[in-house]
Formats: C-alpha cells, structure tokens, sequence
C-alpha cells in the first residue's frame, strides 16, 4: 500500500515547515494508533517527505480495502497544531502480490500508479491497481503536454451559463466555465483537464485569463445591454496562495473599467485546509467590492466553524445533492439543511444542477435564493448567450 497526503505542499509553502512537520508527527501518530488497534501485523515506513507505504503480510485484495477504508476512516477528524485545526486527507493506491507484480520496486510502482490515480479523481479514496491506469496515464501525459500550447495558441473560450432568482425567475448572475478544443484531442471535458492545470501549475497562467476575460466581456454586455448583472468566476486555492493574487483581480477589474461589486469569486472548501493563511487575502479582496461564494458546499471539508470565519457572501449547494433529490429524502434534508444554515448566518444560497420542475419547486418552497442547471439553460458561448439572455439596447 502506498499513500501521501493530499495537498501537503501547499501547507508547506503556506504555513512553513515546522507546521508540516508537526502534521507528518500526529499523522504517524494517528497511523501507530490504528495498527495497534486493528491491523498489528501490519508495518509502515515512510519514504520520504510525505509519502508512506504500509506492508499488508498475507492480506488479499478484499482486507487491503477494508485496511484502506479504516485508515480514510482516522483523518475525518481534523489535527490539532499549536491551538490550531487543520483538515487534510489521505490517496492510497494498493497493489497485491503475486497479481500486481512480484518484486518489490514493481508493486511499490503500481500501488503509487494506483495512488495517482485516486488523486485525479478527487483525492481522500483508495484505488486498487488496474492494467488499464496504465493507459489513463498515457493520456494524461498527452493532456499536459498539449495544455502547455493551448493557451498561446488561443485554444480556450469562455461558456456562460444563468443564475436564476428562485423567486422572480429572472436571471442575475452567469457563471464563466472554461471549454478547451485542442487540434489533436478535440473537445476536452473540464472535467478531464483541470486537474491537469491544478497538478501542473498550469491554473496560474490560465486562470489569469479566465479572470480577466470574465470581467471583460461582462464589462462590454454592461456597455451593451440593459441588464448589468453579475459575473461568478471560479478560483482554485493555488491561485488564492498566490502572492499576486489580489493585485491581479484588482488589475483586471481596473483594466475593464468595471464595477468590481459586479465580481463574484467562487472559493471552494478546500481553503479550510489553509485557514488561517487564507482569511486576510479573502478580506482584502471583499476590501474591493468583490463577492465570495463558497462553491460545491457539502463535498469536502465542511466546518460551520469555518463559515463564520470566512467573509462570504453566499452558499454554492453541489449539484450532486440537488439533481434527483425528488427521489433522494437524504439529499432533500441535506439540501433543506444547508439552507437553513444559511439563512442563519445571513447568506444567499444558490443551488446548481437543477434539472427539473419539481426540484425547482421544492427550492422556491423552502427558500433557497437562486438557482442554475439545464432546467434554464446549459453553458453557452459568449453570442449565443447574449442572443438568449440579454437584451440589446
């Protein structure tokens, strides 16, 4: 078994080493703990910075996972540091002997193949080692080099897609989602290659342009139009680390002539993991008129405790909770219950992926404010969107 720990760098650069090596220690801790507990047989080595490899004598496929899911099980809980709380998660990627290889450099290398690929997939998961990572890993290798010329050879363009007021059922606000159409892959997915940009670095660079484009081309539909609404723009937390960051938003907005109340800067839960480096920069860019939303809320590293710490303006409920809820009573208490948390700490809630009437309804019944999803209108590029949803002048 091979695991690291999931955006362990970042809390390096951000916080420093000492707070890094701190974590590493309570990690190892909480690690020793459940091997005395459930798994003696088992040992761990750590290979270097934050990777480990645990050896499973006699363990088949079916106890590695059971292993994999108690380990997962020991960091829902968040690390104490020096009077501090600190979230972060585990990939872990398994390979058996004799079935994944029958040296030890080969298993190590399918099990950290397998780890990877767990990372690609949203990170704090197990993965068991398959022939075909194999092949995923060729086309990512294709991905990235292909994402070094896209942006110079201007392969990128902007969707927009509404957001709709719940109650009025007129549009306020359109969120700017990246499309990529390379000469050799053709259309790729967001889905496929953000996670490429994030790994890669790559997400500075395009960012930056999404940033800028975004303000830029809702400042002329401002020019244009009779409706002055506002643009939601999706920032990763490696943008957010960056020094600068908050010079960068207020150079774009500048450079537009924009009314940066207009900005609305979609922040995602991840942030939790950098807490007390990150409230100061995302004061400073509310210091500017700009608002915040807390996107894909309930998927990853939810405090209420964080809530309150945060300048947000709004709640961005994850579309995973809202498509089907009708059928689902789990996910429509979880729905309900993220709204009324809302409502208490005084913030708008906007619910994506809504596809249906009846979702519909039932968000209007139990006061959710906006909502986005095909039920309006799927992303659309920069003409058919203003065809569709502005009006000229």
């Amino acid at each position: 078994m091979f695991f690291d720990l999931d955006r362990f760098k970042y809390i390096n650069d951000s916080l420093g080493h000492d707070v890094g090596d701190l974590l590493l220690i309570e990690v190892s801790r909480r690690i020793e703990i459940l091997l005395k507990e459930k798994h003696s047989k088992a040992t761990i080595y750590r290979l270097g910075g934050d990777e480990f490899t645990i050896l499973l004598p006699d363990y088949d496929a079916t106890e590695s996972e059971r292993f994999a899911k108690d380990l997962l099980y020991r960091f829902n809980t968040a690390f104490w540091i020096d009077g501090s709380e600190y979230f972060i998660t585990p990939s872990i990627g398994i390979s058996t002997f004799p079935n994944d290889g029958y040296d030890a450099n080969t298993l190590i290398k399918h099990a950290d193949t397998a780890m990877y690929y767990v990372k690609e997939r949203g990170k704090n998961n197990y993965q068991l080692f398959t022939s075909e990572m194999q092949q995923h890993f060729y086309r990512k290798m294709m991905l990235e080099k292909q994402l070094r010329t896209a942006l110079d050879n201007e392969e990128f363009e902007l969707y927009y897609q509404p957001i709709i007021d719940v109650k009025t059922n007129e549009i306020i606000a359109m969120e700017s989602l990246i499309r990529w159409n390379n000469e050799v892959l053709g259309q790729v997915t967001p889905d496929e290659f953000i996670s490429v940009m994030e790994e890669t670095g790559m997400i500075i660079p395009i960012g930056k342009w999404i940033l800028t484009t975004a303000i830029a081309q809702t400042a002329r539909w401002h020019n244009e139009t009779n409706k002055p609404l506002k643009i939601s723009i999706n920032v990763s937390v490696k943008q957010l680390l960056e020094s600068t960051f908050v010079e960068n938003v207020k150079q774009a907005i500048e450079n537009a002539s924009f009314d940066a109340s207009y900005v609305v800067l979609e922040i995602t839960e991840s942030i939790a993991m950098y807490a007390e480096s990150m409230i100061e920069k995302l004061y400073a860019l509310k210091k500017q008129g700009i608002s915040l939303s807390m996107d894909d809320f309930g998927t990853g590293y939810s405090s209420l405790s964080y809530l309150n710490k945060y300048p947000l303006d709004s709640l961005k409920i994850d579309k995973s909770f809202v498509i089907g809820m009708n059928q689902d009573d789990e996910n429509k208490a979880l729905v309900k219950t993220i709204i009324a948390i809302a409502k208490q700490l005084d913030l708008k809630v906007i619910a994506e992926g809504v596809e249906g009437a009846e979702e519909y309804e039932f968000l209007a019944e139990i006061g959710c404010d906006y909502a986005q999803g095909y039920l309006y209108s799927r992303p659309l590029p920069v003409a058919a969107f203003k065809a569709q949803w502005l009006s000229i002048n």
